[in-house]
């Protein structure tokens, strides 16, 4: 009975937390190798009433390699501001209670446990413009990528791995010959 009560307390805070979250302009993936070759999609929804009709991204220094899917009713420009690439997806609409997702393709910088940052402006019909350009925790979030360690570098997961793996490869190795001695005695008697 109480774990009934645990799961329908969680549900309820589901429903009442997702919705404000899931109204944040993302990028997805949100974690990636670094140096490695991404797609990412910038998912944008419309929480408003009025259509939204302009998507603004600033990429983060360091991508390169970068192309972009094409994105039917809309048209893109890039253009360079202040040494970064800013693209500009327009033309098309998200109508009220819908999402679009602008996809692009870059391969990372190699510099594990960096956050890559891409500022979102997201213009509307009636000409308000929303700035997705702050920090995780604001009311409105630049999206983020996190650059995780690359082979042979970074976090360390596999050379602990591998440590751990040998250590119990010796252990098991160790209890095979005590007890293969303890069975050879055994039949010696």
């Amino acid at each position: 009975m109480k774990l009934r009560h645990t799961l329908v307390a969680a549900v309820a805070v589901g429903l009442v937390v997702a919705p404000a979250a899931a109204t944040h302009v993302t990028v997805n993936p949100d974690r990636v190798l670094g140096g490695s070759l991404n797609r990412f999609e910038i998912l944008v929804p419309n929480e408003k009433e009025v259509p939204t009709v302009k998507v603004t991204v600033q990429l983060p220094n360091g991508l390169e390699k970068v192309t972009f899917q094409p994105k039917a009713g809309w048209k893109r420009s890039v253009r360079s501001a202040q040494g970064r690439t800013v693209v500009t997806w327009s033309g098309g609409q998200i109508g009220a209670e819908e999402f679009e997702e602008f996809a692009l393709s870059a391969q990372v910088p190699k510099t594990p446990g960096k956050e890559l940052a891409f500022p979102t402006l997201q213009t509307y019909a009636n000409g308000e413009t929303v700035r997705w350009i702050e920090a995780p925790s604001s009311e409105f979030p630049a999206p983020r990528v996190t650059l995780e360690g690359t082979e042979g570098q970074g976090n360390g997961f596999p050379v602990a791995l591998a440590i751990v793996l040998a250590t119990l490869l010796a252990v098991g190795m160790v209890g095979l010959f005590a007890l293969r001695r303890v069975l050879l005695r055994s039949l010696e008697e």
